[in-house]
């Protein structure tokens, strides 16, 4: 009995240890608004979306967005500076828009949002 409670605790201990540095390494320090895509015409959509500094301190950075398909498949990405590259202060949303041909995006189902803090 003493053999099969250590077994099943091993494993619980490892996985534990393994994800600690993963769950203090993320600390968030955005809020992002969900992506709309606004189609300006037939040759030209935009992909819209906010970013609010929930941090503590004034932060900069870009944003970074991964096209997925229904299979989650990644499709296309892009970047896009956030407040043109400036600081911004806690509390502050700022827009952004990133333009891209409607043939890239046709067979978009989602879109994976990062902030990326420089």
């Amino acid at each position: 009995m003493n053999k099969l409670i250590l077994i099943l605790f091993i494993p619980f201990l490892f996985n534990s240890c393994v994800d600690a540095p993963k769950r203090l390494n993320k600390k968030m320090v955005v809020d992002i608004s969900p992506i709309t895509v606004v189609k300006d015409s037939k040759f030209l959509w935009s992909i819209n979306g906010s970013v609010r500094n929930i941090a503590n301190k004034e932060i900069k950075g870009y944003i970074k967005v991964k096209y997925l398909n229904s299979e989650n498949d990644i499709i296309g990405d892009a970047k896009a500076h956030i407040n043109q590259g400036d600081y911004f202060r806690s509390g502050q949303s700022v827009l952004f828009k990133i333009n891209k041909d409607p043939k890239e995006l046709e067979s978009v189902e989602y879109f994976d949002v990062q902030f990326i803090e420089n």
